[in-house]
This record gives structure tokens, C-alpha cells and sequence, in this order.
């Protein structure tokens, strides 16, 4: 076996061993939670959806900042409070909720399942 076959082998071996989970300060949050969050005041809401999708269907109190918007608009959140994120899904509010990681946040929740599975 070669040098590199072996390289390859143990990056492979590290990567499956690897812990998995959340990224640090995101968490997955489902309707119930939301909920509890909302209660206790002082949070941030923002949905990633396009414009469109947002005016077709939302949760009352999100704010639609579509997420090819995002990193430009970084400047209108508080990096202190904590931010509830939402999409269709839960592919882009994932995507979402790393770029606020890394930009400093540091309570992210992240819907799950996405608009789809929120219950009133």
C-alpha cells in the first residue's frame, strides 16, 4: 500500500470517527420550543425564504431576511440576543445558522423541519 492509500484510509478513519452533533451555539428548536423562547421575550426571528415564499405562507413575528441576503444584512441583528431561524425545510436555515456562528453569534436555533413543520 502506498503513502497516499494509507492517507487516504486514516482521513477517512478520522472523519467517521469524528464527533458529530451540533456546531457549537446552534441548536435544533421544534414548535413547542419555539414557543417557550418566545415567552421569555428579548429574540431575534428571521426566516431565509425568498421574498416570495415568505409572502405566501410565514410565522407571525419572523422577520424575512432570504438568504442570499443574509450576509449583507448581519449589521441589523444582535449578535448578543438569541436568533431563531426558519426556511421551508431546514436546509437553508441550517446554512443560515452556520454563516451567524461563525459572524459571532452565539445562541442559534434552528427550526426543524423548517415552515413544514411548524404547529400554531
Amino acid at each position: 500500500m502506498t503513502i497516499i492509500g494509507i492517507l487516504i484510509i486514516l482521513a477517512i478513519a478520522i472523519y467517521v470517527l469524528a464527533p458529530k452533533g451540533n456546531v457549537k451555539g446552534i441548536n435544533a428548536i421544534d414548535s413547542d420550543g419555539l414557543r417557550a423562547l418566545v415567552s421569555q421575550g428579548n429574540l431575534q426571528m428571521i426566516d431565509v425564504r425568498t421574498p416570495e415564499e415568505y409572502r405566501s405562507n410565514h410565522v407571525k413575528g419572523f422577520k424575512n431576511i432570504p438568504l442570499q441576503q443574509l450576509n449583507t444584512q448581519l449589521n441589523t441583528l444582535d449578535t448578543s440576543k438569541p436568533i431563531v431561524v426558519i426556511c421551508a425545510s431546514g436546509a437553508r436555515s441550517g446554512q443560515a445558522s452556520q454563516l451567524l456562528s461563525k459572524n459571532g453569534f452565539s445562541s442559534i436555533y434552528n427550526f426543524s423541519g423548517g415552515i413544514n413543520a411548524y404547529r400554531k
